[in-house]
C-alpha cells in the first residue's frame, strides 16, 4: 500500500503513475526539458467553468500546493501537476480521446520521494468545490440544507483528511511539482 508522504527508510522507491498532457509538454519532454505546469495553465483558469467554480477550484489547487510544500518539505516550483495510479481512470478522469485530441496520456516511472499521494474521491466531490469534508459527506445534502457554516480555515483543515489512505482500493491521485524527461516511460495516443 502507498504512504500519502516520503517513504521513512530513505530508499527510493519508484511508482508508474500516469498523467494526461497537451502534445507541446510531450514535445518539450522527448527533447530533454522538464515540464512544469504553468498555473494559467490548470483547470481552475478554464473559461468554460462558471465564476463560483473558477474561485473554488483556485483554491482548492492553491491548498494543494501548499500541502505538498508542508508534507513533502519542499515548496512546487510552479502549479501542481497531477497524476494517477491506475491507467483507467486516468484516461476517464481526464476524458482523452477524440474530445480532447491535443492530450496525450504519458506513462512515467517517478521516485516516491516526488509523489504526494491522497484520495481521489473527496478531492473531487468536495474539495475541487470548497466544500467541508466534515459536515458534509453527502454533496446532495449538502445542496438540499446547507447545513455546514465553517470558516475557511476549518474547511481546509477538514480537507486534511484526503491524505489518510485506506487499506482498499480507493482511487488514488499523487500531486508532483514537475515531469523530469528521465521519468517518461511511455507515451500513449
Amino acid at each position: 500500500m502507498l504512504d500519502a508522504t516520503q517513504p521513512a527508510d530513505g530508499v527510493v522507491d519508484f511508482v508508474e503513475v500516469y498523467s494526461a498532457q497537451r502534445n507541446d509538454v510531450v514535445t518539450k519532454l522527448q527533447n530533454g526539458d522538464p515540464h512544469v505546469q504553468s498555473w494559467n495553465r490548470i483547470a481552475a483558469y478554464d473559461s468554460g467553468l462558471g465564476r463560483m467554480s473558477r474561485v473554488a477550484h483556485k483554491r482548492a489547487y492553491f491548498w494543494m500546493a501548499s500541502e505538498y510544500r508542508a508534507r513533502m518539505g519542499h515548496p512546487l516550483i510552479a502549479a501542481p501537476v497531477w497524476v494517477g495510479f491506475d491507467r483507467e481512470n486516468a484516461t476517464q478522469h481526464h476524458q482523452l480521446g477524440p474530445r480532447r485530441t491535443v492530450e496525450k496520456l504519458l506513462v512515467l516511472q517517478v521516485p516516491r520521494t516526488e509523489i504526494l499521494i491522497s484520495n481521489y474521491a473527496p478531492w473531487e466531490s468536495h474539495i475541487l468545490w470548497g466544500l467541508c469534508l466534515e459536515h458534509n459527506r453527502d454533496y446532495f445534502e449538502f445542496l438540499e440544507r446547507m447545513k455546514c457554516r465553517c470558516t475557511g480555515r476549518r474547511r481546509r483543515e477538514s480537507w486534511r483528511e484526503i491524505f489518510e489512505l485506506p487499506p482498499t482500493d480507493t482511487p488514488l491521485q499523487g500531486v508532483m511539482d514537475r515531469i523530469k524527461p528521465e521519468w517518461l516511460l511511455d507515451v500513449i495516443e
